[in-house]
């Protein structure tokens, strides 16, 4: 069976950074917009750029909604590490002293290959 180990001030301070490091493309990304001249798609072609300024505005326009949704998803999983923490600490304690008698009785009974 695999093991989990879960640092909760380590994992909060990890998503904290996403969110900083994501507000900031997201800062950059709102500051430049595309702007698309019809024009430049050529004379008697002022349609055709009209829907490459339209479909580039989309495609902007999308990846915010992106970055919105990823500072939204790592602020949630901050919050549930947060209240993770907050359950597991009275369990800290108690759990670390389990684990460190239980090393201690059965530390000459694993193979020396570890356990599978």
């Amino acid at each position: 069976m695999s093991e989990v180990f879960l640092r909760p001030l380590e994992a909060m301070s990890a998503l904290r950074q996403v969110v900083a490091d994501n507000d900031e493309q997201r800062d950059a990304h709102r500051a430049e917009v595309p702007d698309f001249p019809v024009a430049a798609a050529g004379r008697n072609f002022g349609g055709h750029g009209e829907r490459i300024r339209d479909v580039l505005a989309r495609i902007h326009e999308r990846g915010g909604q992106r970055l919105d949704n990823l500072s939204a998803t790592a602020h949630a999983a901050h919050e549930q590490v947060r209240a993770l923490a907050v359950l597991m600490s009275p369990l800290a304690a108690p759990l670390h002293a389990v684990g460190r008698l239980a090393a201690s009785e059965y530390a000459d009974k694993i193979p020396v290959g570890g356990l599978l």
